[in-house]
């Protein structure tokens, strides 16, 4: 009996607070059914706009970067209005950049283009690291993130000439907040197990 009240709270425990370590994703094309995208053609923003919490109520938010249109069509997947973290009279931008996002994710994918070199892409939750990649993106435009954990940040070091870089079409998906029952099983058998260690005693 014990030992099935101890698999099951492993396996609760698992289930609603559990982590799995992030999946480095690299592919020409993005998430299969995302929960959100940005495309940062939604606001309108004028070229050369510093782009920090205008996206928030969409569910990023961004420092060291600002909106540029000059790109479009230039790189796969770069459409329209994109960001760029190339230094300007507005944004003191570069060597790197951050996607904050206004809920943890369990997925988060971008279009990125670099200037000709290897980019590192590292994900965070709260200030602990949750993991690291480099993609050889170069001009391909390719989409990169990090799939199937949970974070709240990316930091973005570009790499090539300058660390310059372009980004679009943000992708991510919200993580679910654990059912309240699956709380309520997981009290359950803790409580459980407290017994069992009373009877012991």
């Amino acid at each position: 009996m014990k030992k099935l009240l101890l698999a099951t709270v492993a396996i609760l425990a698992l289930g609603v607070g559990g982590q799995a370590q992030a999946t480095p994703y690299e592919s020409p094309i993005g998430l299969t059914a995302p929960g959100a995208t940005i495309t940062f053609e939604e606001l309108g923003l004028p070229q050369g706009t510093m782009v920090t919490t205008q996206y928030a109520a969409l569910g990023a938010s961004f420092t060291g970067s600002w909106e540029n249109a000059f790109f479009s069509g230039t790189f796969p997947n770069i459409v329209t209005d994109a960001l760029t973290d190339f230094p300007s009279d507005v944004c003191p931008c570069g060597p790197t950049f951050e996607i904050l996002f206004t809920s943890a994710v369990n997925d988060a994918v971008f279009a990125l283009a670099d200037n000709g070199g290897t980019s590192t892409l590292t994900s965070f939750l709260g200030a602990s690291m949750v993991e690291t990649a480099n993609f050889a993106g170069s001009f391909d435009g390719w989409f990169n993130g990090f799939t199937g954990s949970l974070f709240d940040r990316i930091l973005v070091e570009p790499g090539g000439r300058n660390n310059f870089s372009v980004i679009d079409n943000l992708q991510f998906n919200v993580a679910a907040v654990p059912e309240p029952a699956s709380i309520a099983l997981l009290g359950a058998g803790l409580f459980g197990l407290s017994l069992i260690r009373r009877k012991r005693a």
